[in-house]
């Protein structure tokens, strides 16, 4: 599934999910830290939830401290650090329990 967030008729972020991952989490530039990212991660952890998972999963470069950061302050953990099967980087795999009533709509719109 995928979600994409449009302001003034750009894109300003997309979300891929696909059965308990999220495959992708991507914001232009100039829309970070607006609460774009947030508000497309809540969406895919109810997209996940919504198909019976309990846990999401992604994976991130782990050198991306950012990102990391950005997940931990949004209740995600590394589980693992492993090495990418096609590049000589190490990815970090992150995960979050989840369910339907903890990522609901409205915590998604609020503040």
């Amino acid at each position: 599934m995928a979600w994409v967030a449009v302001s003034q008729e750009t894109i300003a972020g997309v979300a891929l999910t696909q059965d308990d991952w999220i495959d992708d989490l991507w914001v232009h530039r100039c829309y970070r830290g607006a609460g774009v990212g947030r508000l497309l991660l809540s969406r895919a952890e109810l997209e996940i939830a919504q198909r019976g998972f309990l846990t999401s999963k992604l994976r991130v470069v782990s050198s991306n401290r950012h990102a990391i950061r950005f997940y931990e302050r949004s209740g995600w953990s590394v589980q693992r650090l492993f090495p990418h099967e096609k590049f000589p980087i190490e990815m970090a795999e992150l995960r979050k329990s989840i369910s339907v009533r903890s990522t609901s709509a409205s915590d998604m719109l609020s503040g």
